[in-house]
């Protein structure tokens, strides 16, 4: 996939602005052919010449199959089918070309900004409040989005517009304390969940590894314990296992365990996790066991739990 250059990333950012106030002005919802408008009336108004008017001329010709008559408008520019009171909408990217990946995972955020700003509206003026707690809450989650943030513009692009919706993606090191305290007081979280490993791909060598795990449960809890109070949390929810590990493996669990609940905090023991990109996604591990789905769905109560041990397996909820 080609990456922008910098003069490439200049001129797609003023367009991205200009769209973006057409779209202010007019009321009308940001599509690719407002960028693809904005760029060619830069063209025509002249004041670039030799390799950045090429350059222009490139980025249009790369964006026409985005726009409203291009043969990929459906992704970026045309108005979702999505009806926008669908409680639950996902994201289905399997299979898709490394070519499109990109422009999908922007449409995606744009969709999903759009429903916060909703529901957030609704929220506010009490429209949800007989519906409960979570009536109007919204979740994003973008797996292996990496192709998205390989270029440094589209990473900073997608950090902005996630920010805006109370998220943003961080890339930091869990064992460096000072640029972990930072990152973290940068959100200013109301809670903090823990769910940091450090597992191979291939589970055949987590003995091998086990060590590396245990370092992310004594060191990387401390430090993820010490940037949460620093950043004024006042929940930490952490992962643990619901099943015996031997060795210093099982010492790093009981001491990852005593830490969080010494700072008031919620350990959930989880069972194997099978399901989609586990270890197990075409056959079941031995109990204790939880679906992963299940397992996301089943966490976010504690998020609201007492201080204490939550057990969530196929087997028992507790």
């Amino acid at each position: 996939m080609r990456t922008l250059d910098s003069d490439e990333e200049t001129l797609i950012r003023t367009g991205i602005e200009a769209a973006y106030r057409v779209s202010a002005e007019t009321g009308e919802r940001p599509r690719e052919q407002l960028l693809i408008d904005a760029l060619t009336a830069r063209a025509g108004a002249g004041g670039l010449t030799g390799a950045n008017a090429d350059r222009l001329q490139s980025l249009l010709l790369r964006l026409e199959p985005y726009g409203e008559r291009g043969s990929l408008s459906h992704i970026a520019d045309e108005a979702t089918t999505v009806p926008a009171d669908t409680p639950l909408t996902m994201f289905d990217f399997t299979g898709l070309s490394e070519r499109l990946t990109p422009a999908l995972m922007l449409a995606t955020v744009e969709y999903v900004e759009r429903q916060v700003q909703r529901l957030r509206r609704a929220r506010v003026s009490g429209e949800l409040d007989h519906l409960g707690a979570w009536a109007g809450k919204c979740q994003l989650i973008i797996e292996e989005g990496w192709a998205l943030t390989q270029s440094p513009a589209a990473g900073a692009w997608l950090n902005e517009r996630l920010r805006g919706l109370g998220a943003g993606p961080v890339v930091c090191d869990v064992f460096d304390l000072d640029a972990l305290s930072e990152a973290v007081n940068g959100f200013g979280p109301d809670a903090v969940l823990h769910q940091l490993t450090n597992l191979p791909d291939d589970p055949a060598r987590i003995p091998e590894l086990a060590g590396a795990n245990a370092r992310m449960r004594r060191q990387g809890t401390h430090n993820l314990l010490a940037a949460a109070k620093a950043a004024g949390a006042a929940r930490f929810v952490a992962q643990s296992v619901a099943w015996p590990i031997p060795g210093d493996g099982g010492a790093a669990v009981k001491e990852h365990e005593h830490a969080v609940l010494d700072a008031g905090g919620v350990v959930i023991r989880y069972g194997q996790f099978y399901g989609p990109s586990t270890y197990y996604e075409t056959e079941l591990p031995s109990p204790p066991r939880v679906q992963v789905d299940d397992a996301a769905r089943r966490t976010l109560p504690a998020l609201d739990h007492p201080s204490g041990v939550l057990i969530v397996t196929d087997e028992q909820s507790s």
